[in-house]
C-alpha cells in the first residue's frame, strides 16, 4: 500500500482530473520510472493542485504524477481510490494557465556544493531529476549504479488516502 502523506481537505478520483498543460512538458521513460519509484517508496506526499471550472477539475500541478499513477495502475497492478487535491482559485482559463506557469516555474537556484555536502550523505541523489548542470557534473554523473527499476511489489498493492 502506498500511503498518502499529506493532509488535505478533499480527494478526487484520478479520472476526474483533466490535464490543462497539454504538451507543455513531457516526461521520458527513465524519469517516469524514477517518479514511479519515488511514489512507491514515499507515497503521495504532495497533493494535486486543481482549478475547478464548473464541473471540470483541471490540473495546475500534478501532470507527471498523474502519468506515473496511471502507469502504476495499468502496468504494475496498483489501484488508486482517490488522490489528495488542493483547489486553486482562478478567474478564467487565462488566469489558470498563468498560475500553472507560476507553479511550474523554478525561481530559486540550487547550490550544488550545499546539496552534495548536506544531502548526498543521506539521500540517493540519482533518484531525483536535478536540472542544475553543476549538480549533474559534480555528483550525479559520478554515480555508476543504474538502479532505475521499480522495487519489487505485489500486484495487489493499493494507493489510497488511508
Amino acid at each position: 500500500m502506498i500511503p498518502i502523506t499529506c493532509d488535505v481537505k478533499d480527494y478526487l478520483k484520478l479520472d476526474e482530473l483533466k490535464e490543462l498543460q497539454g504538451e507543455l512538458k513531457t516526461i521520458d521513460a527513465k524519469n517516469l520510472t524514477k517518479l514511479k519509484k519515488r511514489i512507491v517508496q514515499s507515497g503521495l506526499n504532495v497533493p494535486f493542485f486543481i482549478w475547478k471550472d464548473d464541473n471540470t477539475n483541471y490540473i495546475l500541478d500534478g501532470h507527471q504524477r498523474k502519468k506515473a499513477l496511471t502507469s502504476l495502475i495499468k502496468d504494475d497492478g496498483f489501484t488508486v481510490d482517490k488522490v489528495p487535491v488542493v483547489y486553486i482559485d482562478a478567474n478564467d482559463i487565462k488566469d489558470a494557465k498563468e498560475k500553472l506557469l507560476a507553479i511550474t516555474s523554478q525561481y530559486g537556484t540550487m547550490d550544488a556544493k550545499y546539496l552534495i555536502n548536506e544531502f548526498a550523505e543521506d539521500i540517493e541523489l540519482k533518484d531525483f531529476r536535478l536540472t542544475n548542470k553543476e549538480i549533474y557534473i559534480d555528483y550525479v554523473s559520478k554515480e555508476t549504479n543504474n538502479d532505475d527499476k521499480l522495487p519489487e511489489m505485489e500486484s495487489t498493492q493499493k494507493i489510497s488516502q488511508e
